[in-house]
C-alpha cells in the first residue's frame, strides 16, 4: 500500500502546482486591466465663493497624475441628465515639476455671473493621454442656495436711524434694501400692529418693487398713535424683515405776539389730539459749546402751564412770558407712556430786546 500511495501524492502536488499557475496570471491580467482602467484625474466640485447679486466664484478641487488638465465650470437652470445653460473658459493646469510622489489637490476657483438661488453646477476636466484627447471627467451636481453672503435680507436703519418718529395723522417713508441673491425688482409689502402691539399685523397698501440694486421706499399715510412695522416679500414663502417701531407724537403748533409792552410776549398755540391737563414747558434754546459732547441746543424751561379743552379733539395753552435777547423757544409736551409719545413744536425766533431782570410769566 506504500508503493501505491507514493504516486498518488505526486499527482496531487503536480495538481496543486497548475492551479496556483493559473491563479498567479489570472491576478496579472486582473491587475493588468485594473491598471487600464484607472481615470488619471480626479475632479471634485465644491461650494460657492464671493455670492454677491447673481455673481460669484465656483470653486473645485482637481487631482492629476502628473498630467495636464483643462478645468472648467458648467452651470444653468438645470442639472444632469439636461445641458447646462453656461460655461466658463478653460484653465489650463501643467502638469507638476518636479514630480512629487504623491498627486496632490489643486484648488480651483472661477468668477461667474447670472447665477441665481437654484441653478445647477458642476466642474469638469479634459486631459490628453498618449495623444488622443479623452472624455471629460466632471464632479457631483451641485445647487446653488444662495449661500451666506448671498442670502436674501433686509438692510434696515441701526442705531439712531432705526427710530422712525412722525406728528399725530401724519405720513412716514421707511427706507432700506434688499441684499443678496435675487434682491432686484423684488415685490415688497408692509404690514402693522398698533399700540399696545398685542393684535395681529395686518398688511398696509399695496406691493411696491425693489429697485435693481435692492433698494425701496415704502410710504405710509396717516398714523395716529406708535406703530410697529414689518416689511416681507411678495412670495409664497415671504421674507421678513425686523420688526421697527414707529414714535408718534402730537402735532404742536407755537404762536408768539407781543403782549403790549417791552420785552412781554404771549406764547400760545394747540396741540392736538387733545390732551387736556398735561404739562406744557416753554423751553429756550441755547446752542452747546463746540466742547460739549450733547447734540443741538440746551433746552432751558422759562415758562409753564398745561393744556386746556378748545374742542373734543384739540387742547390750547397761553403764558406771556419777558424775554431778554435773540433765542429760538419751541413748546414741549409731556404725555405718560401710552399710545402716543412726548414731544415738542418746530422751533421759533424770538428776538427780544436786551433787560435786566429775570424771566416773569404768566398763564392764561
Amino acid at each position: 500500500m506504500r508503493a501505491e500511495q507514493v504516486p498518488m501524492g505526486g499527482r496531487r502536488v503536480r495538481a496543486l502546482a497548475v492551479v496556483g499557475a493559473s491563479l498567479l496570471l489570472l491576478l496579472a491580467a486582473l491587475a493588468a486591466s485594473a491598471g487600464a482602467d484607472t481615470v488619471p484625474v480626479r475632479v471634485s466640485t465644491g461650494g460657492v465663493g464671493h455670492a454677491t447679486g447673481t455673481s460669484g466664484q465656483l470653486q473645485g478641487t482637481v487631482i492629476a497624475d502628473n498630467i495636464a488638465v483643462n478645468v472648467y465650470f458648467e452651470y444653468g437652470p438645470n442639472g444632469p441628465p439636461f445641458a447646462y445653460a453656461s460655461k466658463t473658459k478653460p484653465v489650463t493646469i501643467p502638469a507638476p515639476v518636479p514630480v512629487p510622489p504623491t498627486p496632490k489637490a489643486v484648488k480651483v476657483g472661477q468668477a461667474v455671473t447670472g447665477l441665481l438661488t437654484g441653478y445647477h453646477y458642476r466642474m469638469c476636466a479634459t486631459y490628453t493621454l498618449g495623444g488622443k484627447l479623452e472624455p471629460p471627467v466632471c464632479g457631483k451636481d451641485k445647487s446653488f442656495t444662495g449661500g451666506k453672503a448671498g442670502k436674501l435680507r433686509f438692510q434696515l436703519g441701526k442705531g439712531k436711524e432705526a427710530r422712525l418718529g412722525t406728528y399725530y395723522g401724519g405720513a412716514l417713508e421707511v427706507t432700506g434694501s434688499l441684499t443678496g441673491t435675487g434682491n432686484a425688482n423684488r415685490g415688497l409689502t408692509v404690514q402693522a400692529t398698533p399700540f399696545p402691539y398685542t393684535a395681529p399685523f395686518t398688511t398696509l397698501g399695496g406691493t411696491v418693487f425693489s429697485s435693481r440694486t435692492g433698494s425701496f421706499v415704502i410710504k405710509i399715510a396717516h398714523l395716529f398713535q406708535d406703530t410697529q412695522l414689518r416689511i416681507l416679500t411678495v412670495d409664497t414663502r415671504p421674507l421678513y424683515s425686523q420688526v421697527i417701531t414707529v414714535h408718534v407724537s402730537p402735532r404742536i403748533s407755537l404762536h408768539v405776539r407781543s403782549a403790549g409792552h417791552t420785552g412781554l410776549y404771549r406764547l400760545y398755540g394747540t396741540v392736538s389730539p387733545a390732551r387736556n391737563g398735561a404739562p406744557v414747558t416753554i423751553a429756550q434754546l441755547v446752542p452747546q459749546k463746540a466742547s460739549s459732547k450733547r447734540e443741538g441746543p440746551a433746552s432751558h424751561s422759562v415758562a409753564k402751564t398745561i393744556l386746556k379743552r378748545a374742542t373734543k379733539t384739540m387742547s390750547r395753552f397761553s403764558v406771556i412770558v419777558k424775554l431778554s435777547g435773540s433765542f429760538r423757544y419751541r413748546a414741549e409736551v409731556k404725555l405718560p407712556k401710552g399710545a402716543l409719545e412726548s414731544g415738542h413744536s418746530s422751533n421759533v425766533l424770538i428776538k427780544a430786546p436786551t433787560t435786566k431782570g429775570g424771566t416773569k410769566h404768566s398763564k392764561k
